[in-house]
């Protein structure tokens, strides 16, 4: 963070604006930062930076039950494990694999294996 501070220094924006992910994220090592984290840093780069994240989460914008268009929805985005589906759609294991296998059934998605971990994803 120190870094990028003066790196920002440096440049002088006018704004900064600070965010995270809000999907599910794939990559290993990285997480989510929380609002009280991302707080923190624009404390840390003074009165021009401001926390933009939305923390909504992505299930108050689905509908209650989700369905294998709404799998093949978030795979058309980026690949994701079965893990990944559960908490982008706020559903158990049970029933991503439901949708998963009726997608897999119909061929409209994938698998490929990275990191030991099985994605699957969509052309």
């Amino acid at each position: 963070m120190a870094r990028l501070k003066a790196a920002a220094e440096r440049i002088n924006p006018e704004k900064i604006h600070l965010n995270t992910a809000v999907r599910p994220i794939v990559e290993p090592g990285l997480q989510k930062l929380e609002n009280q984290q991302l707080t923190a840093i624009a404390e840390m780069f003074g009165p021009r930076a401001e926390v933009i994240a939305d923390y909504r989460t992505h299930r108050n914008q689905i509908k209650r039950h989700p369905t294998a268009k709404d799998v093949l929805a978030i795979l058309k985005r980026r690949p994701c494990t079965v893990n990944n589906i559960c908490a982008g759609l706020s559903i158990d294991q049970a029933q991503a694999n439901d949708h998963i296998n009726y997608l897999k059934q119909r061929k409209l998605i994938r698998t490929t294996q990275k990191n030991a971990e099985t994605f699957f994803y969509t052309d």
